[in-house]
């Protein structure tokens, strides 16, 4: 059953708990002990937001920047659109490795885009990089497609927070990103080279 969050609940404190010992898992998984690229404050809210999509608890644009102020991330609303966007990525990418078939990993990665917060807002800085978002499910058929499921080298020259990149290990990808926020989030994930 999908909720709109409009308000930080005293569930977020518990819901941290939990995944807090995740951001050393990710830490670890990165390479980037004692380095890691995002802070711990953003961390946690893209935590926090993997797990509201998780839930099927849907935020909107402002509920979603309240929950980043909470958190005591800055309030710049572009950074706050590509830390959901990464949530959204590790979602889609755990969505798109779990059991089943490919038809039902897809319609997983469907109802995730269905529920996830609306990331339309345009910058002149991502206007003036000609940034697109793609949608989870169009990376996920266009991963599938490539073969990025089997074992290889890819690469991937423009790869914003890694969409396109969902349907195979992040070990076999050496991406590209010029985006300085775009390219600490892919730090984050494990690529062979970023």
């Amino acid at each position: 059953q999908n909720k709109t969050s409009s308000s930080s609940s005293p569930s977020i404190k518990s819901k941290l708990k939990k995944l807090l010992p995740l951001l050393t898992k990710k830490k670890a998984a990165a390479g980037q002990k004692g380095n890691f690229p995002l802070p711990v404050n953003e961390w946690k809210f893209v935590e926090s937001m993997q797990y509201d999509l998780m839930a099927k608890t849907k935020h909107d644009k402002r509920s979603a920047e309240k929950l980043a102020t909470s958190l005591g991330v800055a309030k710049n609303p572009n950074l706050v659109k590509e830390l959901v966007e990464l949530a959204i990525v590790m979602q889609a990418r755990e969505l798109a490795h779990a059991g089943g078939t490919k038809e039902q990993r897809f319609n997983n990665i469907v109802d995730l885009y269905k529920t996830q917060t609306n990331l339309s807002m345009r910058t002149s800085e991502s206007m003036m990089l000609q940034q697109y978002s793609t949608p989870a499910p169009i990376g996920y058929v266009l991963g599938m497609y490539c073969g990025f499921d089997k074992e290889g080298s890819y690469f991937e020259p423009s790869a914003g927070n890694g969409l396109l990149t969902i349907a195979g290990n992040p070990k076999d990808f050496t991406i590209n990103e010029i985006d300085n926020t775009r390219n600490r989030n892919l730090k984050t994930q494990g690529y062979k080279e970023v």
